[in-house]
């Protein structure tokens, strides 16, 4: 005759990860004594498995941790990001450059790379925020990085002020500049430039404006009086204002060169 005994709780543990006198009774036929005696064999043959590496060092042996990696840098997020670039070493994961960027970040980068300077690194796939700005520069003289992180905080200082992207994009295809440099040059020197909005009327009204020192309400008193729409016409000749894709744009000093008969636009 066969006795079915009652199913009996087990309880998993793991020996190592405690101490044996942490071991609850689980219900089986074994004394706590054999328990324990069985939990301590079982932490022997564990931690035969797992040396202490530091036990094995003499004492004039460090650990060798030129094989690690120095943390991948992390870039200031509360600055706007203006142009991002791959820079790309041999023997390195390819590193993704986000510009404008202060000097401590750039230094990290270079560490993370294991290079001295930028110009050990090759420059690939730039990339601007602004897609009309990257394609008006035709730049001729391969620059650095540090050339380009000037040009990313020169148009971080415009970035949130109305209208001046444009102006700029007008300015660089009226110049036409060659190197990134000279388009950083044109970038700080935007006070130079003016992007008209207006049409010939009211160029017309705005140049009278600037010339005679009159206010509103005179300029409207001379409504009906006076051909602004012509008068703005010549002044747009005068001022040797030019066409450009992102509006008209006046250079104020000096003035863009004439225009030829054929060039002419006011007429």
């Amino acid at each position: 005759m066969f006795v079915k005994h009652p199913a009996v709780p087990h309880r998993y543990h793991r020996c190592h990860e405690h101490s044996c006198s942490q071991c609850a009774d689980d219900g089986t036929a074994d004394s706590e004594r054999d328990q324990k005696t069985s939990c301590v064999q079982k932490d022997a043959r564990c931690s035969a498995f797992v040396p202490n590496a530091r036990s094995l060092l003499t004492p004039d042996m460090g650990i060798d941790r030129s094989y690690l990696s120095p943390a991948e840098p992390w870039r200031d997020e509360s600055r706007d990001e203006m142009l991002r670039m791959t820079l790309r070493v041999d023997g390195k994961p390819d590193y993704t450059l986000v510009l404008p960027a202060d000097e401590d970040y750039m230094d990290a980068v270079k560490a993370y790379l294991d290079i001295d300077v930028f110009a050990d690194a090759m420059l690939c796939d730039i990339r601007f925020k602004v897609p009309y700005i990257g394609e008006l520069i035709r730049d001729t003289d391969c620059p650095a990085v540090e050339d380009y992180n000037d040009f990313a905080e020169a148009l971080e200082d415009i970035w949130q002020k109305d209208g001046m992207l444009l102006t700029y994009a007008a300015v660089l295809e009226a110049e036409k500049p060659d190197t990134l440099h000279r388009a950083c040059e044109l970038l700080r020197n935007l006070d130079n430039y003016q992007r008209i909005t207006e049409d010939a009327y009211g160029y017309g009204q705005q140049r009278l404006q600037e010339t005679l020192g009159l206010d509103d309400e005179a300029i409207y008193e001379l409504d009906g009086y006076m051909d602004f729409e012509k008068y703005g016409q010549d002044c747009m000749e005068n001022d040797c204002v030019t066409k450009t894709e992102f509006g008209l744009l006046r250079r104020l000093d000096p003035p863009f060169p004439e225009q030829t008969q054929g060039q002419q636009m006011f007429q």
